[in-house]
């Protein structure tokens, strides 16, 4: 309902946060537990990213409109070194199928740091404990 108001309304709504809405939703509806501190730190992440998107914006666009050409070009370059960094740094611990309910935490660290716990689930590793879930065999520690 809210979704369909704030679309009416011309509000503009991203799917994290119409995500968050619904699992924050469902597990007070179902009376299941609901992490209050993982809820804060994103309500937190969301009021900073405004001012901050409003603060980039707004660099950014003086840099080009002051700086014609050369400012266009500079902000271009900008962005391109932003999107390797950011790129790079996800791609220091990636998220997949085998590991995305590992943990509750988000950590940045490289795969080599002792904190992150176990490696990484191979695909193979995978699909064994899938092909033994499906078989019923439970002494095997598969999936069931």
């Amino acid at each position: 309902m809210a979704i369909l108001a704030s679309s009416h309304l011309g509000f503009a709504l991203s799917t994290t946060h119409i995500c968050t809405g619904s699992i924050l939703g469902t597990g007070i509806g179902r009376g299941t537990k609901v992490s209050w501190g993982t809820f804060g730190k994103m309500g937190t992440a969301w009021l900073i990213t405004l001012p901050c998107a409003a603060v980039v914006g707004a660099v950014t666009s003086f840099i080009a409109v002051k700086g014609g050409v050369v400012g266009t070009i500079a902000v271009i370059v900008l962005l391109l070194l932003s999107s390797l960094l950011i790129i790079r740094q996800a791609n220091h611990n990636k998220v997949d199928f085998s590991n995305v309910n590992d943990a509750d935490k988000v950590v940045v660290a490289k795969q080599t740091d002792p904190e992150l716990g176990r490696a990484p689930k191979t695909m193979e590793q995978v699909k064994r404990e899938l092909v033994g879930a499906g078989s019923g065999d439970r002494g095997t520690g598969a999936l069931v």
